[in-house]
């Protein structure tokens, strides 16, 4: 009995093993893959909305169009004034980050929407 304990323990930890390298390798690979993501998002925050912009559609045009990529090309929009497309993306994918959530206030602010824009900014003050 305890050859058949041995043995069903060694082949449980070898499969959880493997299992938790393939979620780090997984994880890693798409850590790298949005790095470009995560540098447009330094660009915006730096105060270039347009470089943001291009860093975005550049990988956008290489991996598709994902909802995280498109609601950070919505705030480099509102960023460069273009608050309608920013907010059709917005309706389209939503907000889920603080930031973008108030860039979508912003842009319902800009285009005098207070009753659309409200409930985005209360949502931003919890």
């Amino acid at each position: 009995m305890s050859k058949e304990r041995s043995f069903v323990r060694r082949g449980a930890v070898i499969i959880a093993i493997a299992v938790g390298a393939a979620a780090a390798v997984l994880f890693g690979t798409f850590w790298i893959q949005e790095a470009p993501l995560r540098e447009a998002e330094a660009l915006l925050e730096a105060g270039k909305a347009a470089d943001a912009l291009q860093a975005v559609e550049s990988w956008e045009a290489e991996h598709g169009a994902r909802g995280s990529s498109q609601a950070l090309r919505a705030r480099c929009l509102v960023e460069l004034g273009r608050h309608a497309e920013a907010i059709a993306i917005f309706e389209s994918v939503g907000a889920g980050q603080t930031e973008e959530i108030h860039a979508w206030a912003r842009a319902w602010l800009h285009r005098e929407q207070w009753a659309h824009a409200l409930p985005l900014l209360e949502e931003v003050h919890r």
